[in-house]
Order: C-alpha cells, then sequence, then structure tokens
C-alpha cells in the first residue's frame, strides 16, 4: 500500500492543505503541538472514518461554526489507485463519504458502506491496520515494562488473539451456557411417565362416556325432526290467516280516518257559515266610520309638513349658536398669536452663541482623543515589556530548577558550559525590561493628568450648551405653536364660512310649536278609530274567499262519505273473526314452545359431547407436545456437545497460534536488532511467558538490564517483529509504516543506527512515515515534511 497524496480543508490545525508523498523514508518534523501527528490522524479519518480527537474538535478553531470540514486521501494497492472524501457538516458536524477509483467512478457514497469497501480493499479492519503500520514511543515502552501476565495480554491484543477471546466468551460459551438454560427450561414443561400413563387411561374412559351421549343424541334428533315438522305447518296456516289480519287492520284504520276527516269537515262548515253571517254587522259600521278615517288621513298631511319645518328650525338654532362660539374663539387665539410673536425676536442671538461653544467642544474632543490613543499605546508598549519580563523570569526559574548537568527537555543533549551563558543573556534582558517599564511609566502619569485637565475644561462648556439647548428648544417649540395657532384661526374661520352659509340657505321660518304639539294630540286621539277602520276592510276583503272554502269543504265532506261506504263493505267482504285469530296464534305458540325444549336438550347433549372430545384432543395434544419437547431437548443436546468441543479446539488453536509466533517475533527482532546495534548483541529471544531477554556475549540477560536507549531499541525491533507477523496472519503485505517519536531516548549515534535499519526496511515498505520533533534528523532523511505553526493555520513545506 502507498499513500499518494492527501487534501485537508478545515481539519483541526489546518485550514487548507494539499501533500503528496514519494516513496521511501518520510520525516515530519515540527515543535510539539505543531500538527505533525495531525497528518497520520487523518490518514486514518480517510480510511476508517476514525480519529483520536471528539467529533466536535474536528474544525479547525478559526473557522466558521458552519464551515465544511474536508479530508480527501488517493492511495494505491494492487497497482490501482482509489480516492477517499469525507466530509463533515454542520454544527453537528454530519458526516458524509465517497469512495472512487482510478477512474473516478463512484463506488460507494455512504459513509458505512465506504469503510466496509476500505476494509475489503486494504484486507484488514481499522484495528488490525493500527496495530500493524504505527508505532508511538508509549507503544514501544508497554511491550518491555508491562508485567508477565499484562505483557501476554498485549502481544495477545496485538495479534488480534483478543477477537478469538471474545468470539470464545460472548458467543460460544454464552451459547453453552444458553442452551444448558433451554434443556433446564424444557425438561420442566414435559409430562412424567406417571402422568402420561393417567391422560391414557382419561382417553379410554372418554370413549365409553361418548358412545352413551351419541344414543342420546340421535334419539332427541328425532324428536326435534318431528316436533319442526308440527310446528312449520302451522305456522305456515298461522301466516296466511295474519296476511288477512293486516287487510282487516288496514281498512280499520281507513274507516276511522275517513270518519275523522268527516267530522273535522262538519265543524269547518259550520264555522264558515257563522264568519259569513258576522260580515254583514261589519259592512254597515265600517261604511258609517269613513268620514271619520278621511279627516284622519288630512291630519297626517299637515303633520308630515310641520315635522320638516321643525328639524329646519331646529337646525338653524344650533348653526346660530355654533357662529356665536367660534367668532369668540378667533378673537382670543389672535390676541394669543401677537403674543408668541413678540418672544421670537431672542432665537437668533441665542443660536449664534450655541454654534460657538459647539465649535470650541469639537476642538476639546479632539484633544482628549489624541490623549486616549497615546495612553492605549503606552499601556500596550508596558503590557508587551512585562509579557518579556515575565516570560524570561520563567525561563530563568526553569533553567535554575534544570542546573548545569542537566539534559535539555526537548533534545535531550547536555546543558553544561551553556548553561551561565544564557542564564546571564536571561538577567541581563529582565534588567533592560524593567528599565524601559518604569520610563514608559513615568510618561503614563504625566499623559493622564493632562487628559484629566482637559475633560473638566469639556465637561463645564458641556453644561454651558446643555442650557443654552434647553433655551432655544423652548422656542423653537413656541415657533411651532404660532405656526399651529395660525391653522387652528384659518380652520375656524373656515368652519364659520360654511356655517353662515347654511344659515342662509335655511331663510326665515314660519313654525309654531304650540301649534305642532296640538295637532299630534289631535292625531292620537283620532287614530284607534282608523286602526279599526282598518281591520274591518281587512275583514271585508276575506267575504269571497270565505263564500268560496265553504263550498270546497261540502264537497269533500260528501266525497268521504262516499270512501267511507266502500270501506265498509271491504271489511265485511274478508270475513274475518278477531277471536278465532287469538286461538290460533296462542296454537302456534305451545308447539313452538315444545320445539325449543326438544332443541335445548339436544344441544345441550351435542355439546357434552363436543366437550368430551374437546377434552380428549388436548390430552393427545398435551402428549404430543411432549414427545415435541423431548425430540428439541436431544438437539439441544447435541449442539451443547458440538459447542463444548469447538471451544476446547480453539482454546488448543489459540495456543498453537501462540507458540507458532514466538519463534517468528524472535527470528525477526533478533536479525533487525543485531544489524542496528552491528553486531554488539547477538539476537532477542522470547520465552513462554513472553518475556523479553538480550544474548550479549553468549549470555541472555533481561531487558530492564540495559540502557533507556537500548530498550527503546529492542523495543522498536520487536514492535517491526510484531507487525509482519500480523500482516502474514492476516494475508496481507501492507507495505507501509509509521513511527511516533521514537527518537527520544536515543543518542545521535544509535539515531543514525536506526535510520540506518530504516533504510534497509525500504526493500519490504513501500513507504515509512518518521514523526519527531528533533531537527538533527533532517540531515538524515531523504524527504522531510517540515510543520510550523501560523496564524492562519499550520503550514507545511517540503525540505528534499
Amino acid at each position: 500500500m502507498k499513500i499518494v497524496s492527501l487534501q485537508l480543508k478545515n481539519y483541526k490545525k489546518f485550514q487548507d492543505l494539499f501533500l503528496t508523498f514519494p516513496e521511501g523514508i518520510i520525516g515530519i518534523i515540527g515543535k510539539n503541538g505543531a500538527g505533525k501527528s495531525t497528518i497520520f490522524d487523518a490518514f486514518l479519518l480517510a480510511l476508517y472514518g476514525y480519529s483520536t480527537a471528539d467529533k466536535s474538535l474536528l474544525r479547525y478553531s478559526q473557522a466558521e461554526p458552519k464551515a465544511e470540514v474536508i479530508v480527501e486521501l488517493v492511495f494505491e494497492t494492487g497497482r490501482k489507485n482509489y480516492r477517499i472524501k469525507r466530509e463533515y457538516r454542520g454544527t453537528t458536524n454530519t458526516a458524509r463519504a465517497s469512495l472512487y477509483d482510478g477512474q473516478d467512478n463512484l463506488i460507494a457514497s455512504d459513509a458505512r458502506v465506504v469503510t466496509e469497501e476500505i476494509t475489503r480493499i486494504i484486507g484488514m479492519p481499522q484495528e488490525a491496520f493500527l496495530k500493524s503500520i504505527f508505532s508511538g514511543q508509549k507503544d514501544l515502552a508497554a511491550i518491555s515494562q508491562t508485567r508477565r501476565e499484562e505483557r501476554r495480554k498485549l502481544i495477545r491484543e496485538m495479534v488480534g488473539m483478543n477477537r478469538l477471546d471474545e468470539l470464545q466468551t460472548l458467543h460460544i460459551r454464552t451459547d453453552c451456557k444458553q442452551h444448558k438454560a433451554e434443556i433446564a427450561a424444557l425438561t420442566k414443561n414435559i409430562l412424567t411417565p406417571e402422568e402420561i400413563k393417567k391422560q391414557k387411561e382419561q382417553i379410554n374412559s372418554s370413549k365409553e362416556q361418548l358412545v352413551i351421549l351419541e344414543n342420546q343424541f340421535n334419539h332427541l334428533n328425532q324428536e326435534k325432526t318431528k316436533t319442526s315438522e308440527l310446528y312449520e305447518k302451522s305456522k305456515q296456516e298461522f301466516e296466511q290467516q295474519q296476511q288477512v289480519y293486516q287487510s282487516w287492520q288496514e281498512l280499520d284504520k281507513q274507516l276511522k280516518v275517513i270518519e275523522n276527516d268527516g267530522i273535522h269537515y262538519k265543524k269547518n262548515i259550520e264555522n264558515l257559515e257563522k264568519k259569513l253571517s258576522d260580515t254583514a254587522a261589519i259592512e254597515k259600521l265600517y261604511q258609517k266610520n269613513l268620514p271619520e278615517e278621511e279627516e284622519y288621513l288630512k291630519l297626517i298631511q299637515v303633520l308630515e309638513k310641520m315635522d320638516k319645518d321643525q328639524t329646519l328650525f331646529l337646525k338653524q338654532q344650533t348653526l346660530t349658536d355654533k357662529v356665536n362660539q367660534h367668532t369668540k374663539e378667533i378673537h382670543n387665539k389672535q390676541n394669543l398669536l401677537n403674543d408668541l410673536k413678540e418672544e421670537q425676536g431672542k432665537n437668533k442671538t441665542l443660536t449664534d452663541q450655541l454654534a460657538t461653544f459647539q465649535n470650541e467642544e469639537i476642538k476639546l474632543q479632539s484633544r482628549i482623543d489624541q490623549f486616549q490613543g497615546e495612553i492605549q499605546q503606552l499601556k500596550q508598549q508596558i503590557g508587551s515589556v512585562k509579557g518579556i519580563i515575565d516570560d524570561r523570569s520563567k525561563n530563568k526559574n526553569d533553567l535554575e530548577k534544570l542546573g548545569p548537568e542537566s539534559n535539555c527537555p526537548l533534545c535531550h543533549q547536555p546543558l553544561r558550559e551553556s548553561f551561565t551563558q544564557t542564564l546571564q543573556v536571561i538577567l541581563l534582558e529582565i534588567e533592560d525590561g524593567q528599565l524601559q517599564q518604569n520610563s514608559l511609566e513615568d510618561l503614563l502619569d504625566k499623559l493622564t493628568r493632562d487628559l484629566n485637565l482637559v475633560s473638566d475644561q469639556k465637561k463645564q462648556l458641556n453644561q454651558q450648551i446643555h442650557q443654552l439647548t434647553i433655551e432655544i428648544t423652548a422656542l423653537q417649540q413656541k415657533a411651532n405653536q404660532l405656526k399651529q395657532i395660525e391653522d387652528e384661526i384659518n380652520e375656524i374661520e373656515q368652519i364659520k364660512g360654511q356655517e353662515e352659509q347654511e344659515l342662509t340657505r335655511i331663510g326665515k321660518l314660519e313654525y309654531s310649536p304650540d301649534e305642532h304639539e296640538r295637532l299630534r294630540k289631535n292625531k292620537s286621539k283620532k287614530q284607534p278609530l282608523y286602526e279599526q277602520q282598518l281591520k274591518r276592510a281587512a275583514l271585508l276583503k276575506q267575504i269571497p274567499e270565505l263564500k268560496k272554502e265553504l263550498v270546497q269543504t261540502q264537497s269533500a265532506r260528501a266525497k268521504k262519505l262516499s270512501e267511507w261506504k266502500a270501506v265498509k263493505k271491504k271489511i265485511a267482504a274478508l270475513h274475518f273473526n278477531l277471536n278465532d285469530f287469538y286461538d290460533q296464534q296462542k296454537d302456534l305458540s305451545q308447539k313452538e314452545q315444545k320445539k325449543n325444549q326438544i332443541a335445548d336438550q339436544w344441544l345441550k347433549i351435542r355439546d357434552q359431547i363436543q366437550k368430551v372430545k374437546y377434552g380428549m384432543t388436548d390430552i393427545e395434544k398435551e402428549l404430543n407436545q411432549t414427545a415435541k419437547i423431548e425430540s428439541q431437548i436431544e438437539v439441544l443436546k447435541n449442539q451443547l456437545l458440538q459447542r463444548s468441543k469447538l471451544d476446547e479446539y480453539l482454546s488448543q488453536f489459540k495456543l498453537k497460534v501462540l507458540d507458532m509466533i514466538k519463534p517468528t517475533i524472535t527470528e525477526q527482532a533478533g536479525d533487525l536488532f543485531q544489524q542496528i546495534t552491528k553486531g554488539r548483541y547477538d539476537a532477542i529471544i522470547i520465552n513462554n511467558d513472553f518475556e523479553f531477554f538480550i544474548y550479549d556475549e553468549g549470555q541472555h540477560y533481561p531487558i530492564n538490564r540495559f540502557s533507556g536507549g537500548e530498550i527503546d531499541l529492542a523495543n522498536l525491533c520487536l514492535r517491526l517483529a510484531i507487525s509482519k507477523v500480523i500482516n502474514q496472519l492476516a494475508n496481507v503485505n501492507l507495505g507501509f509504516l509509521c513511527f511516533d517519536e521514537i527518537f527520544g531516548s536515543q543518542d545521535s549515534d544509535r539515531r543514525y543506527e536506526i535510520l540506518n535499519a530504516f533504510n534497509h526496511l525500504k526493500e519490504q515498505y513501500q513507504q515509512v512515515f518518521i514523526i519527531s520533533h528533533i531537527d538533527e534528523i533532517k540531515e538524515e532523511l531523504p524527504y522531510i515534511l517540515e510543520v510550523k505553526h501560523s496564524p492562519g493555520g499550520a503550514k507545511v513545506s517540503i525540505i528534499q
């Protein structure tokens, strides 16, 4: 496998980055925290969607909250290129992913499916990939520094043996436990031999009872048929008579309706004849009062004219009052308007004085802004000097704690003669900073006093401006009031003119309220007689209709009498006797009762037969269920035996695998260790408890007997050997390694030997990535990616 290129956008420390990678050894160099490991973390995120950081921390810190995060990786495996693109969008970092082949054809577009396809293409999942290709200083130390049981567990996890442990514990042994529980539960649900015998005896007893019940059922079935036939014959006869009864009921109902209608018509005829008799007297009274009616109508016409004159008279009085009131308002407002015009002469003098004060205020504010800007610059300079003093004081304290015989915490080089020289330089810088701080603080005090003096002058001037503004505002408000009063006078004069025009249009009226009231009272006296005349006229108009209705009602009554005679004739033709009908109905009811009694007995015997049969069926089902459960128990016992054997075989397989990989790890690690140390040490061996020993001049010693650099070197060789074993177990050849900060405890000679060993690994691995903060290894590597922090995000420069 080979990494071809990497593109990052808004990812962690990188705002925008594009890198291509050659074959061979590639160094990623930079200070701690610059973003070196972020590049390798981007490899893992692109391939498996996995990151060592929290999902919420993926976005570049200076990017917008919803800025898109993009990681795009191109890699080569099996002579084919693939391009992966993973995107994280929105405030919740919603993940999207896509995978393309070398011709940019889409292979997968779902994040989960992309990860599955990558696992298939590379040949191993994320966990195995990490264990095969990545090693950090802590990972290397963990191999030799842990205790025996923990080291054994660590090696098992590195080669993926923990997956077999999970399979054995979570699946095989869980299945065995579950099968045992199922067998125990099923055993509780089967019948004992004694219960089976008792159930079979119950079946035989039920068969004998069934024979007796079936004989009774057959006898009742015959009786049931006989009584049903008798009932059906009587029912047919009664239904025929019932039809006659229904016809009789309908005719009798019609007869009663006709009789009621005849009574109703007779009453209507009597009422109509009485109304016609009464209208003759009403007509005589109506003619007598016609002169009074005509006099009332003339009075109504006179009152309508006087009502209109009254409306105009009232309107004339209202308009006259309004004209007088508006004349008085115009006079008062004109006097107020003359007073306001006299006060407006003061406005020009006050406005000129305000303009002079405002110009002076602008000049004072300009001086204040100048002083404040100079004071702010001095404070920033003082803060910067204080920061330098604090930083140098911290460097001094840290250096004094280390002492001249200690090593540098980053590069592990001894301080020695550079200690005193460095300390003197720091003390001089602190002294110069304090002198500069005192000078700047004196200048700050002078500027502050000048600022306060000018601020007091501006405050006094602002008070004078405020007072003038109040006076000018008051005059402006009165000027606005003057215009408002002029508008009000014009508006009132316009309304007054309209009211005077309306009075001219009305003119002189001749209207007497007393006469108007007298005529109203006269109308009230005559109104009841007029209303009586209206009612009499309405009644007289109804006479032709009443006569017509009387003739129609007499004709309808004669017709109903003919219908009554016809219905009586139909009833006589039916020859129906109600008492005979009731006797026949009683006989049918008795036969139905007897039929139902026999049917109830028949149903009762039938239910008893069904109950016995159901009981026999339930017993047979229970016996069959017992046989079925016994068969299931036998199957579960066979499965339990198979899984127990599989558990035993898997335990033996894991022991065999561990025995197989120990010689391979020993051989690979020993050869590499001997090569790097140039034959200084013979080999590295591993015993059955996975304890590591180094052969030195024919004797083997525990690994912790040697120096820290030699231990780290031995751990590196062991880690490389384990990676090869993992690749062999996975049946893949990744051709890809990455080491993070593995030179911390090595001197320059040993670092050179390790790098030389990596040069020999180029034949087996296409790419070896080395992440380190040590600048000295730049000279030893053919291709360097130098990572540096900058305000616009981490930057990468290529050194070849």
